[in-house]
């Protein structure tokens, strides 16, 4: 019987009466391996963990994390190095600032050094707002994408899955579609049988003649290349600042359903919770809120963002109902928001905090 057969609580007793360092060597036999950040000094400072094949870091600053793969011959450089086939990668950031700082530098960092890597999950989480090769990457923050993720995106030949959820800033380009996945990073991975997706791109063109795809030319970009299953939305070419354009798999399996503009045209995603609608052109109609309402029938989160009064005012015989509504963030929204949402007649709302 080992250590690891014990109770969580006989566990705290030895740990709180045993000394530190001999603990720490009973656990140099174990396999998997889960740390937050108060652990990590403690924990991969001390001894090699030879068996060691599943690591997983959560709720990390990814500046520590990138001070022990920077730092030399560390325990965790040579577990990455030489032995981790499965590595799950959660860091926290304060604000998205530092998204742009440390996290392309750290994924970019994870690869070069992974040489037994089968399983790598990266997850970027803001503390102010998920057997075979796989990648998940999940970031909420605006990135440059060819810079810091294509050309990493080319050496994984050979993924099985790969799971992406990305907020893709450009300026002076055009957005991301059935062509680009394709010809710069589907191509490249001919042992890929899943993947899952949901790519919002942002542009802007203020001073160029760049022209953008109509939502039907998205669409036929994935219909020519076989992709069936595949639901998208895409500002029109007239919007030259902060044009969007969401695509993404279906079934859509996120909970998250970011940057909705006007451009949305419905359809049903159940496991949908948190939702954000932003437009920097046109305002929110009553009639686009009926859409959401319909589109997303489990939601509990959402935040508006958009500054336009809206154009029609007059009470609508369409009576709008969020049945698990809880949480409501008008911040960075027009009055009239505040009250197409608390005016009785207009909206219902049961379970309703106010941000």
């Amino acid at each position: 019987m080992s250590i690891l057969d014990l109770s969580d609580e006989m566990l705290l007793c030895i740990l709180n009466k045993s000394n530190n360092i001999n603990v720490l060597y009973s656990l140099v036999d174990i396999n998997k391996f889960t740390l937050g950040q108060p652990s990590i000094e403690r924990l991969l400072h001390i001894v090699d963990y030879l068996q060691l094949y599943s690591l997983s870091l959560v709720f990390c600053q990814p500046e520590i994390i990138l001070n022990y793969l920077i730092g030399g011959d560390t325990v965790l450089v040579r577990l990455v190095n030489k032995q981790i086939t499965h590595f799950n990668l959660k860091t926290e950031l304060r604000t998205t600032e530092l998204f742009d700082r440390y996290e392309p530098t750290l994924f970019a960092l994870i690869l070069s050094f992974a040489k037994c890597l089968t399983d790598f999950t990266f997850v970027q989480c803001l503390r102010d707002a998920s057997p075979n090769s796989l990648l998940t990457l999940f970031s909420t923050s605006a990135t440059s994408y060819y810079h810091e993720f294509v050309p990493l995106f080319r050496r994984m030949s050979n993924l099985a899955e790969l799971t992406l959820f990305l907020f893709v800033k450009g300026i002076n380009s055009t957005y991301i579609d059935g062509i680009h996945l394709n010809d710069e990073i589907l191509v490249r991975m001919p042992r890929l049988n899943k993947f899952t997706f949901s790519i919002t791109t942002r542009v802007c063109n203020r001073r160029s003649n760049i022209f953008l795809p109509s939502n039907d030319d998205i669409q036929r970009s994935f219909i020519e290349r076989k992709y069936q299953q595949i639901g998208s939305y895409a500002d029109d070419n007239t919007i030259k600042i902060r044009a969007r354009c969401h695509i993404y798999s279906l079934p859509y399996q996120f909970r998250m359903f970011h940057n909705v503009t006007n451009s949305f045209q419905g359809g049903m995603f159940n496991k949908v919770r948190s939702v954000i609608v932003t437009d920097d052109i046109y305002p929110f109609e009553h009639e686009f809120f009926q859409i959401i309402s319909q589109s997303f029938p489990f939601l509990q989160t959402l935040s508006i963002q958009n500054d336009k009064p809206q154009k029609s005012k007059k009470n609508s015989i369409t009576f709008i109902t969020f049945s698990h509504l809880a949480v409501l963030n008008l911040e960075l929204a027009h009055i009239d928001y505040v009250e197409q949402f608390l005016f009785e007649r207009k909206t219902c709302l049961l379970h309703l905090t106010i941000q």
